[in-house]
């Protein structure tokens, strides 16, 4: 067993934080807009696009690790947007809203415990879709990144129209 200053830390810090903010979104993100400004499904419609995000910027950096967790859990929050949104729709049929919010309350549970275990630097894999998310992340990691530009000012060049790979 490892003495406390004997620490080693397999992931970066950032990737760690990246990875704890993207699994954890519905906590960081999407219960202080309920509170703040909208109902409950409407503002959770960030949390997945939060969490892609960061999966691309990790992706970006070359950082493999934290682009695969980044990926997983916007599948998550996306699965738990579509749970939460069929509750709100189905809210005349008592029952399959009831199935559909405890849904929603299990995966964000299921993603808080991912949000502490990648802050603690242990790799978290969701049953069910970390194959497939693990196969896509390598897959994306080998394709070169196209570099777009968005503000060009004014200086277009007709030879970079269609985004030039790093």
């Amino acid at each position: 067993m490892l003495e406390p200053d004997q620490e080693t830390e397999q992931y970066p810090r950032i990737e760690r934080w990246g990875s704890a903010v993207a699994h954890g979104s519905v906590a960081f993100v999407g219960i202080p807009i309920t509170i703040i400004l909208l109902n409950l499904p409407w503002s959770l419609l960030g949390c997945p696009v939060l969490s892609y995000m960061i999966a691309r910027s990790f992706r970006r950096r070359g950082r493999v690790w934290g682009a695969y967790q980044g990926m997983q859990a916007s599948v998550i929050q996306l699965l738990l947007l579509v749970c939460a949104v069929t509750a709100h729709l189905t809210s005349g049929f008592q029952v399959i809203s009831n199935v559909f919010s405890f849904g929603a309350f299990l995966l964000f549970v299921y993603s808080m415990w991912a949000a502490l275990d990648t802050w603690l630097g242990d790799d978290f894999d969701y049953i069910g879709i970390s194959k497939l998310l693990g196969y896509v992340s390598a897959k994306n990691m080998g394709r070169p990144e196209v570099r777009r530009r968005w503000v060009t000012m004014g200086q277009n060049k007709t030879d970079d129209k269609g985004g030039m790979p790093r």
